[in-house]
């Protein structure tokens, strides 16, 4: 288990113009401002306030999951085609080129993808708001949970009982990167949750390592 905030990482490269990439603000993120974005572009580090960052290379594709405050960006690379899941505040999640799916995070949602060359994409998530009790103990579980499997960054004071994290749990597969996420808000007995899998098509070839950074800034081609 990882707790603390970690510095802040170098950027991917900026092959884009900023007014084109996505970003998510430093305000405070409240469990009502939520917003699901999925993209076909990568995201920019530079413009995020990264807490915890997990890159991973597999034979057929490379990712990197970034834990934020209030939430989290997922980024699935095979070839040159992207998927990016994005947990944010709204405020930070403004309209941008390469938009497939975007909404509110209220209840539970489903969200599916089939984008160019068979890349694959599904996500289930929700918001629970819970009595004090409850939240009590699902934050335990948590945090126990956390002790033998993923990682947990703890956001602001951690002084108190009960602070603000965020918690990432990755399984790495062949054609297959799945991801567990859960995000406490203590303020507002709440918190949200995401199960997502990212798939590689099947007849894939083999992928090299992520490009060059002046690469990485481009629109993928459709």
């Amino acid at each position: 288990m990882r707790l603390g905030n970690s510095a802040k990482l170098n950027s991917f490269g900026s092959g884009n113009r900023a007014e084109q990439l996505m970003s998510v603000s430093e305000k405070r993120v409240c469990v009502g401002d939520l917003q699901f974005g999925l993209y076909n572009r990568p995201a920019h580090p530079e413009l995020f306030n990264i807490d915890h960052r997990q890159d991973i290379e597999e034979r057929m594709y490379w990712a990197s999951i970034w834990l934020v405050e209030g939430g989290h960006v997922v980024t699935f690379c095979w070839k040159k085609l992207f998927m990016v899941e994005v947990l944010g505040g709204g405020n930070g999640l403004r309209p941008r080129h390469g938009v497939l799916q975007r909404f509110p995070l209220r209840g539970e949602r489903t969200c599916r993808q089939r984008c160019t060359q068979g890349l694959g994409y599904v996500m289930a998530g929700q918001v629970e708001r819970m009595s004090k009790k409850v939240f009590a103990s699902v934050y335990q579980d948590v945090l126990a949970r956390a002790q033998s499997r993923g990682t947990l960054v703890l956001h602001g004071r951690t002084d108190r009982a009960q602070s603000r994290f965020g918690y990432v749990e990755v399984e790495a597969r062949e054609r297959e990167l799945h991801v567990t996420t859960c995000h406490a808000f203590p303020e507002e007995l709440a918190m949200a949750k995401t199960q997502s899998i990212f798939k590689a098509p099947v007849k894939s070839r083999r992928v090299g390592k992520p490009a060059r950074k002046s690469d990485q800034g481009q629109s993928p081609k459709q």
